[in-house]
């Protein structure tokens, strides 16, 4: 039901998270384990318009925030107020990055966000006590990330490093 197709997908035990490559619409479907049908869930517009595509997309380990990038550099951080899975915007951050955000990814609790994008922009890391409004920035072109809380740490691939590196921070 996305225009343009579905660009990205992001699935959770019993729940699909998907954005269509030419809309401004973001979906949430789960799965009724009883009978084995999926549904649609949470349809949530006004994420980005249908000129900036979603480059990225992330749902927190607790599912209490759902984070997607765009490509115009900037992020909306979706939340739900109860257990019923029905989506809203919560915050846009908008200019998050100068160039399309290419990875976001949460703490498990959902109170730590880190995004790095395109080209030559930086790693950013903010927190929901303020509101995701501050950010530390780290000198480093991230491609990809992740977030261990187990052992307290980031692991961000490298953007456009030809011999595969990548930095940790504790």
């Amino acid at each position: 039901t996305h225009i343009g197709g579905v660009s990205k997908v992001f699935g959770t035990k019993n729940r699909i998270y998907s954005a269509g490559g030419n809309d401004s619409v973001v979906q949430a479907r789960w799965l009724n384990t009883t009978t084995g049908v999926w549904s649609l869930n949470s349809s949530v517009s006004g994420v980005g318009t249908s000129s900036d595509t979603v480059s990225a997309m992330y749902v927190s380990g607790n599912q209490k925030r759902w984070g997607v990038g765009r490509s115009n550099g900037d992020i909306y951080i979706l939340g739900h107020p109860d257990n019923s899975y029905s989506w809203s915007i919560a915050n846009t951050i908008t200019g998050a990055h100068t160039a399309s955000v290419n990875f976001i990814r949460f703490s498990s609790n959902g109170w730590h966000m880190i995004s790095g994008a395109a080209g030559n922009d930086s790693v950013r890391l903010r927190t929901k006590l303020d509101n995701w409004n501050t950010s530390t920035n780290y000198p480093w072109k991230g491609q990809s990330g992740d977030w261990d809380d187990r052992n307290k740490q980031v692991t961000i691939g490298l953007y456009g490093n030809d011999n595969g590196a990548f930095t940790t921070k504790f």
